[in-house]
C-alpha cells in the first residue's frame, strides 16, 4: 500500500493577525451588553421589591384574635381540651 503524499498546509499571506484595538473593542462591547442587562435586572428587582414593601407598608397586618380567658390554654405536647360534664 503506497502511502499518500501530504500536502503542506498553507497559509494564506494576505491574513494579518487581529488588530489589538479591534479585540479590546469587541470586549468593551461585550461587557458593556452584559453590563446593561444585569443593571436593567437589577432596576426591576428593586421596583418589584419596592412595591411589595410600599403595600405592606400601607397594609398593616390585622390584629391577633383574642380569646375569651380560658380558652388560650396551651401545654407543649398536650393537645388541651376542657373536660365536659356528662354526668353519671
Amino acid at each position: 500500500m503506497a502511502k499518500r503524499a501530504e500536502t503542506p498546509v498553507k497559509f494564506d499571506e494576505d491574513i494579518r493577525p487581529p488588530d489589538y484595538h479591534e479585540l479590546r473593542r469587541t470586549y468593551r462591547r461585550n461587557r458593556n451588553i452584559g453590563s446593561a442587562i444585569f443593571l436593567i435586572l437589577f432596576l426591576a428587582l428593586l421596583v418589584f421589591f419596592g412595591i411589595r414593601y410600599y403595600q405592606r407598608l400601607h397594609r398593616p397586618a390585622p390584629p391577633a384574635e383574642e380569646k375569651p380567658a380560658g380558652q388560650n390554654l396551651w401545654v407543649p405536647g398536650i393537645d388541651y381540651q376542657p373536660a365536659t360534664d356528662d354526668g353519671d
